[in-house]
């Protein structure tokens, strides 16, 4: 399989550049102004709330920020543990794991079976509280954890036994029940000075007990393990592995985000129904910058008489909506998929009503300010879509054909046949295949014209199950469009 892509031209920007991304810096300053000031000086209910949401997507920028970091931590620190390697030979095989670590060869998502292994409430309960802390599930919902719980398995170990080895691949995240295990790591003997595989372990932390938990990493892609763990004691472990993980949770998330294109699309401002006049790819734009609220029972969300930014999808629970005029019982009761607060998205809008959780209430959230930092105005949306008819999106379907853009926006085509390119030389060898520089042997295109032609292994990509991967790479590849970006133009 071979993709042909070409270097668009561009101009050079500014010299001011953007901050490195290696390390978190926590900053209470954002475009040029404090992001919290002294309590002295908030006089009004407008005023704290303004800084309540400066605050809020302050920490929101600041959690994911720190995700990223620990995440690009645990990746390094796995890949370098691998023992006994020297040579220029093991560092391209480092640089081989280094690669393949990002790959999931545990097949498709689509082909997911859920299992479901029965345990006690007391089990269920460990687990529950185990995995609710640990951070790669905190953004599982109740329905994806308890499904996920259901998939644990038992697993029973003896004193001294080893669960899992340093170096080795695993696809198995670990609850521990019962028992002790100790932490054990074999220094790198490139570190060491040894010359030999014979260093001795170290024992490192704490050792594990009921309720602890460990080898997350495992559940996101095939990285060597990073210490050996030993138990210490006859132990009982419940394990997770990566295919039940990615099954449940990509499941999950594709319920959820079908269930919030669904809601958006019925969202009627005025006389405009979102659904006839944003394509499709406006609205899975508004269902990913939706963040998760959660409201209590009695909470108050909005209030009648306020200015309001910000628009509601219930996720679950039940919302009474009041109204002063009609007295003091709930003029009507919201459910789970239904909205409230719409027209905060096209401005600042003086709220019609009181809208109060009548029960335990899971929302997701969409201000206005970071609507049109994505989108841009919708007004200019809806005016926008008026002047169209509505589309749903879909991949563009690419041939084996050359497109080039021009200025206008146009473009012409042209085609081409592996014969008619002269391969000048190899810029650079990946996992899969590699990437050469070639010209076009004919005049169809500038002499001086050059492309990059990507050549990968069919055998290595079935053998690794990678299919849809690359199908998926080339159908988004077709629809970019960037001057820092290769253009795609045929395959």
């Amino acid at each position: 399989m071979k993709f042909l892509s070409r270097q668009k031209s561009s101009k050079p920007m500014g010299s001011s550049s953007s901050p490195k991304r290696d390390t978190l810096v926590i900053s209470y300053v954002k475009s040029g102004e404090p992001c919290s000031k002294p309590l002295e000086e908030i006089k009004s209910l407008e005023e704290a709330k303004e800084e309540i949401r400066k605050l809020r997507q302050f920490a929101k920028e600041a959690s994911r920020e720190n995700e990223e970091l620990q995440h690009r931590i645990s990746t390094i620190s796995s890949i370098t543990t691998k023992s006994c390697s020297t040579g220029s030979g093991s560092i391209r095989r480092v640089k081989k794991e280094a690669r393949a670590a990002v790959l999931d060869r545990a097949g498709s998502d689509k082909d997911y079976v859920k299992t479901s292994i029965p345990k006690p409430d007391q089990v269920r309960n460990l687990i529950y509280h185990s995995i609710k802390r640990n951070m790669l599930f905190r953004t599982c919902s109740e329905e994806a954890l308890q499904d996920l719980i259901d998939a644990f398995d038992s697993k029973n170990f003896t004193a001294d036994s080893v669960v899992i080895k340093q170096g080795d691949e695993g696809d198995l995240f670990y609850v521990v029940e019962e028992g002790k295990l100790d932490v054990m790591v074999t220094p790198n003997t490139a570190d060491s000075g040894d010359d030999g595989c014979s260093a001795k372990e170290v024992q490192v932390g704490v050792p594990y007990v009921s309720g602890s938990s460990f080898g997350e990493l495992a559940l996101m892609y095939g990285s060597p393990r990073a210490a050996t763990i030993r138990a210490k004691s006859d132990c009982v472990l419940w394990s997770l592995d990566r295919r039940d993980f990615k099954g449940i949770t990509g499941s999950h998330k594709q319920r959820r985000e079908e269930i919030i294109l669904d809601t958006l699309r019925k969202v009627k401002i005025g006389d405009n129904v979102l659904g006839d006049v944003l394509k499709s790819s406006d609205l899975y734009a508004m269902a990913l910058a939706t963040q998760s609220d959660t409201f209590a029972k009695d909470d108050v969300i909005i209030r009648q008489g306020e200015r309001g930014d910000a628009f509601y999808i219930i996720e679950g629970g039940t919302v009474d909506v009041f109204i002063a005029e009609q007295g003091n019982e709930p003029v009507a009761r919201l459910t789970s998929g239904q909205f409230f607060g719409e027209k905060a998205l096209m401005s600042e809008d003086v709220r019609q009503a009181t809208c109060i959780a009548s029960t335990d209430t899971k929302c997701l959230t969409l201000t206005r300010e970071d609507f049109v930092r994505m989108l841009g105005n919708l007004q200019d949306l809806l005016n926008h879509g008026k002047q169209r008819p509505s589309s749903s999106w879909a991949p563009t379907r690419v041939e084996t054909e050359d497109t080039e853009s021009t200025d206008t926006g146009h473009s012409s085509s042209t085609r081409f046949e592996l014969s008619d390119l002269e391969i000048k030389r190899t810029l650079g060898i990946g996992a899969f295949g590699r990437v050469k520089l070639v010209k076009v042997k004919s005049d169809k295109v500038s002499p001086t014209q050059t492309y990059a032609l990507k050549c990968l292994s069919k055998r290595a990509i079935v053998d690794s199950g990678l299919q849809d991967h690359v199908i998926n790479e080339k159908n988004i590849m077709s629809e970019l469009n960037h001057p820092f970006i290769l253009t795609f133009h045929c395959a």
